[in-house]
């Protein structure tokens, strides 16, 4: 597909897929960088945010001519702009497959951060004299010349025109990941979730027919394109006549969410409706549920507030009904203490997606709780009925390393606790850019201005 670049400004459609997506994804960075560089949970080496496709780092708003910065610009702020002082442990990798991009987005740099100058290092790698950004020519290169095992905590975001080769994810994934959900790696994936369905210029729609010798030479490109980027042909068949277009969409994010379940825990689609009859998913994925649930939070001040909708009135509800079912829990207990079966279980439901949890969760629920202890609570959980174990597809790592996977029994929930299930995100829309509020970092900020504790839903 062709790039269109306007001195040295990647020309982009949409304020809100294009302005609000970056906004929303350097916050994100922001808090990120919070965690693991500064504050109680500091960490000694150094920190990557890694851009798979990173453009020209600006980008130019067709509909106003407006430039902002893209996501790659961001991180470089971040790095070299006014609150430099709090970040001397980030690292930015950006990969750029396309010349011109590469070009353009060396003349930004040295126009904006000249001290982040780049240099040639090697063939096919640039990078500055103080060896804190680099930028590599593709995402081959970089497999082939990067140490991934040897980054610190990596923060991966691929956004390129459709959605990554499932075949480089994986092997991103399984080089870092390479314990059962590995904490240390998170990713963010940008889905052109509408272009499968609806086709765009110069792609064409996935083939409505599940009949091969009746695809268009067109539809069989996009076939070819969506076998890459879903790993298998089980997109077949969702994409036929007579199916609202929300239906089709709806299973397509689906079946993705399912492929990078194999790697994290968590795994958020959080939809953008630019237009009428688009629409484009971030999918964010962490196997630590912090990161998760303030994602969560940012997106959700800017549509309606979704997961489960946990203020102190429903908590007290839910756990009179709770302990009435099990007073033997409450034994020796104060008015105010509150035991673990029903503190992890609340936790769960309120801040873990899609309600998942096992014996090896790391996070805030491990900070209160010993991982025998953890164990012993889910086990009772399980038999209690209020969680169910589910199947991992495919588990990608050693099976002596396999255990137990649960979620939520929203069934149970509803019918003992009168706790509905999580309510879904809703797409954000144009108006909605109008309630962005992003605050100046502040040299004071704390590392948890944007964390959930535990002791805020216990």
């Amino acid at each position: 597909m062709p790039v269109e670049i306007e001195n040295d400004s990647l020309c982009l459609s949409g304020e809100t897929g294009t302005k609000l997506k970056t906004e929303i994804i350097e916050r994100y960075y922001r808090f990120w960088l919070s965690v693991t560089t500064r504050g109680k949970g500091r960490f000694a080496d150094y920190v990557y945010i890694i851009e798979m496709n990173a453009g020209t780092g600006q980008i130019k708003i067709e509909e106003t001519g407006k430039i902002i910065l893209g996501s790659a610009g961001h991180v470089l702020d971040l790095k070299y702009g006014p609150n430099r002082h709090l970040n001397k442990k980030l690292r930015v990798v950006l990969v750029e497959p396309h010349k011109d991009c590469r070009q353009s987005l060396q003349n930004v740099i040295l126009n904006r951060w000249p001290e982040a100058q780049l240099h040639p290092y090697k063939q096919g790698w640039e990078r500055s004299s103080d060896g804190s950004v680099s930028l590599l020519e593709s995402s081959e290169y970089f497999l082939k010349h990067m140490n991934l095992t040897g980054l610190g905590n990596s923060l991966f975001f691929f956004d390129p025109l459709l959605a990554p080769d499932q075949s480089l994810v994986e092997k991103i994934a399984s080089t870092r990941i390479n314990t059962p959900f590995k904490i240390g790696t998170e990713f963010m994936i940008f889905f052109f979730t509408s272009d499968w369905v609806r086709g765009r210029t110069e792609f064409s729609a996935l083939p409505k027919s599940k009949i091969e010798t009746e695809w268009t030479l067109e539809e069989k490109e996009s076939a070819r394109t969506a076998d890459r980027v879903f790993g298998n042909q089980n997109w077949v068949g969702i994409i036929s006549n007579g199916r609202k277009q929300e239906e089709m969409e709806r299973e397509l994010v689906g079946l993705y969410k399912q492929s990078l379940r194999r790697w994290f825990r968590f795994v958020q689609p959080l939809p953008f409706v630019p237009k009428g009859g688009q629409r484009y998913d971030v999918f964010c994925c962490s196997n630590f549920d912090v990161g998760m649930t303030v994602i969560n939070r940012i997106y959700g001040n800017l549509t309606w507030p979704f997961g489960l909708q946990g203020d102190i009135r429903k908590n007290r509800m839910a756990y009179t009904k709770f302990i009435q079912l099990h007073p033997e829990l409450d034994e020796g207990l104060s008015a105010t203490e509150r035991p673990p079966e029903w503190k992890v279980l609340w936790y769960i439901m309120r801040n873990h997606i899609d309600g998942i949890c096992d014996p090896q969760c790391k996070g805030e629920i491990t900070k209160k709780l010993d991982s025998h202890t953890l164990n012993g609570v889910l086990t009772w959980l399980y038999e209690e009925g209020y969680i169910k174990q589910i199947g991992i597809e495919s588990w990608p790592w050693v099976d002596s390393q396999q255990f137990p996977v649960f979620t939520i029994d929203w069934t149970t929930v509803k019918t003992r606790l009168d706790v509905d299930s999580p309510a879904p995100p809703r797409a954000l829309e144009p108006g909605d850019l109008d309630k962005v509020r992003v605050q100046p970092q502040k040299e004071d900020e704390q590392e948890d201005e944007d964390q959930t504790s535990l002791t805020d839903f216990f």
